[in-house]
């Protein structure tokens, strides 16, 4: 998750030039609002999934094959 981020953050701010105007500027800075709505999602996303992955390595949740195998076992 950590290179995914790292990827679309230094990729963002990469300076380039404006074929029409050749100012200077980042991607970010010329994103509109699709883009925002995209970029927002996939972080929103992704900070689910970490918590997600935080739960169960703190054995918060169980894995639905380990749930199949308990149901499986009975009661007791």
């Amino acid at each position: 998750m950590a290179w995914i981020v790292g990827t679309i953050m230094l990729r963002g701010l990469e300076p380039g030039t404006n074929q029409i105007s050749r100012e200077t500027c980042t991607a970010f800075g010329t994103m509109e609002g699709d883009g925002l709505v995209g970029l927002s999602g996939l972080l929103l996303g992704q900070l689910a999934l970490t918590s997600i992955a935080v739960a169960a390595i703190r054995g918060r949740v169980s894995s639905v094959m380990m749930r199949d195998v308990a149901a499986m076992a009975g009661p007791g």
